[in-house]
This record gives structure tokens, sequence and C-alpha cells, in this order.
């Protein structure tokens, strides 16, 4: 099956609110571990192979041992979860399957003895992320694997789908342009271009912290070159990588060569190189393309010449 369409590019603003949803819930009162089984166990329920696919490839890599992640689909049976974990996967099927006569008192009551208020209340929210996820990747068929290539690290997993490019590039395209996983504001680059050239567009999509590298970040961003648009001069003081999503731009760093890179491109630097070239090949049609960053926490994303 190919992808339908993609709904993130069809409907922006709502897929950004959505994310920024999702955003919040990460950042709540229940711990990654049971968001890994929440996400999980919902996309079994739901039939969204995406989603799935996603979930246990983030859950091995935060650690979760891989019987635990096959038990998931026989939690009620199993033996290796805690009394809080199997509540909250209780909640997470009463709520995804939603029955006619509501949410049992039992099983109410078993989640009330496990969590706080709050976290009743989080949990809660989490379900209804991953179930609004769900229901848009199995409606518009999201391939699942598709996204492997824009998350360092999903390789660690082990568990990578061959998914051919007529697969991944649409799904791509679409959380790079718009996204996972357009959480914040409309930012600035840095410092402005020279007057001649148009300024750059940025987005910044996502920030999240990479655990198994203490005090880094990771930090995703969308960046349009207007036609004959440019950067200044500058530095990361990070690892960074480019992939061309529309149109041609024009990379460089101090001593390296200038390259020209199209769409499915990529382009790395590294944290001691001064990016002197930035631009748009073209006067006449704009260009965007991603740009991946693994900075120190806090440190700013663009940084000026030394």
């Amino acid at each position: 099956m190919s992808q339908r369409l993609d709904y993130a590019a069809q409907s922006p603003e709502l897929f950004r609110k959505l994310g920024t949803f999702s955003h919040a819930v990460h950042n709540s009162s229940i711990e990654a571990a049971i968001i890994d089984l929440v996400n999980i166990r919902a996309s079994q329920l739901n039939g969204c192979g995406f989603c799935l696919d996603m979930h246990v490839k983030e859950a091995t890599i935060r650690g979760e041992r891989a019987l635990r992640l096959h038990h998931v689909a026989a939690w009620r049976e199993s033996n290796l979860f805690s009394a809080r974990e199997r509540a909250c996967l209780a909640w997470t099927d009463a709520l995804t399957h939603l029955p006619a006569q509501g949410v049992a008192d039992d099983v109410y009551e078993r989640v009330r003895s496990q969590l706080s208020e709050q976290e009743i209340v989080d949990l809660t929210y989490a379900v209804m992320a991953i179930n609004a996820w769900n229901r848009a990747n199995v409606a518009f068929r999201t391939q699942p694997g598709s996204l492997d290539r824009l998350w360092p690290g999903q390789g660690r997993s082990g568990l990578s789908v061959d998914c051919p490019i007529s697969c991944w590039r649409p799904a791509m395209r679409s959380l790079c342009s718009l996204a996972l996983l357009a959480l914040l504001p409309l930012t600035s680059i840095a410092a402005t271009p020279p007057p001649t050239a148009p300024e750059p567009i940025v987005r910044e999509v996502m920030t999240r912290p990479l655990p198994e590298q203490p005090g880094k970040e990771a930090l995703i961003l969308t960046v349009q070159y207007p036609p004959g648009g440019a950067d200044p001069v500058h530095r990361h003081d990070a690892h960074g990588f480019v992939y061309v999503l529309q149109g041609r731009i024009v990379m460089g760093v101090a001593g390296g060569r200038e390259v020209t890179l199209g769409p499915g491109e990529a382009f790395h630097e590294g944290p001691d190189d001064l990016h002197t070239v930035g631009r748009n090949a073209s006067q006449t049609e704009p260009a965007t393309f991603v740009v991946f960053l693994i900075k120190d926490i806090g440190k700013p994303a663009v940084l000026p010449p030394r």
C-alpha cells in the first residue's frame, strides 16, 4: 500500500497544534517508559503499523527489554509489568475501545489506586494523543519505517524496516516541513543576511534531550530559502546535517569546496566548521531543507564566527 496523501501539508495548522499537544504530553507527570507502553498498546489496538513501528523503536532505544515489548499485546497474562504499568495499560485499553457503557468503575478504581489525580488526567491526555495520531496514520496509510532516516539513532534499535524511497520520502517531507514527533514558534536564523539576499524562513520543529549523550540535545529545524535567499557566515558548534526537500541549495564550509544539493541529497558540517556558504541556487524558485543538529543543551543553534 502507498500513502494516500500528506495530511500534514493539507492542514498544517491543525497538525502543528496536535504536535504541540503531544510535546506537552511527553513533558507531563507520566514517565517516558509508561508513555512508550501506552503508545505501543493503543497502536496495537488501532492497527496502526506506522505508530507501532515508531514507538517500539523508540522504546528499544531507551533501553526497554525486548521481551516486555513482545508481552504488551498480552499484558493481562504477563508477569513482566508492575501494578502501576498494568493500571495504565488497562486505562489505555478502556479509553481506546471506549465501550458503549463507558469506562467501568473497576478500571477507574484500579488506575486511581496507582496514580494521583493529576497523573490520571495526564495519562488520559497521553491516550488521547496517540489515538489521534493512530487515526490519522491509519486513514492516510503512512508507511511503517518511513521516518527512520530522519530520526538519528533509530537504526540502533536494530529494527529498521526496508522501506523504499517511494514510501519514506512523502512522510519525511511531511514531518520535516511541518512537524513528529512543528512544536515551537517561528524563529530567526541569526544575524540578518546581506541586504541583497532575502532572509531565510526558519522553523524550529523539535528539541529533545539525548539521555545516552549527557549534556546533549537534538534539534530539528526546517529552513526555506526564498528565491536568491542566503545565510550570513555563521557556525553551529554542533554536528549539523542538512537534507534537501525542495529546490537546490549551495553549501560550503571554510577550507572545503562548495557543493550544490538537490532533493534527497545531504550535507554535514562538524562542530569546528565555519559555515561560509549557504544560499539558494535559484533566483526564481524557493528551496526548502531540514537541519538536524546535535548540540549542547541550551546553547544557541546558530553562533557568529569566532
